[in-house]
């Protein structure tokens, strides 16, 4: 599965403008049908609530503001227990998963980033 995710992520990089992107919540991306969790941090999920605030949504857009209309290149790094890609994407040469970090809606998920 990581060879297959590899190459369609790969493919990725080089044809970006024909990727399509979409946002899944804070730390998972869909792109052109692979869905890829973001390498080395940790997002409330969609639709998770913390207390009236609705973070999952919350974070979901402060992705989308994140990734704007830039191509997005990721680099496969493993595969999860949900059969999902975890990769490190950047967006303009920033890495996405440290400017969701930044902004305040996402935490650095040290058991797999090393704090990095």
């Amino acid at each position: 599965m990581i060879r297959f995710a590899a190459i369609v992520v790969f493919l990725l990089s080089a044809t970006a403008t024909a990727a399509e992107v979409r946002e899944i919540d804070g730390d998972t991306i869909d792109a052109d049908g692979v869905r890829i969790r973001l390498w080395g941090i940790d997002a409330p999920e969609r639709d998770q609530t913390c207390g009236s605030l609705e973070a999952g949504s919350m974070a979901t857009a402060a992705l989308s503001r994140i990734i704007g209309s830039g191509p997005v290149t990721c680099e496969a790094v493993d595969s999860d227990r949900y059969g999902r890609t975890v990769a490190t994407c950047s967006v303009a040469g920033a890495a996405i998963g440290g400017s969701m970090v930044q902004a305040g809606w996402a935490w650095d998920y040290a058991r797999y980033s090393g704090n990095e």
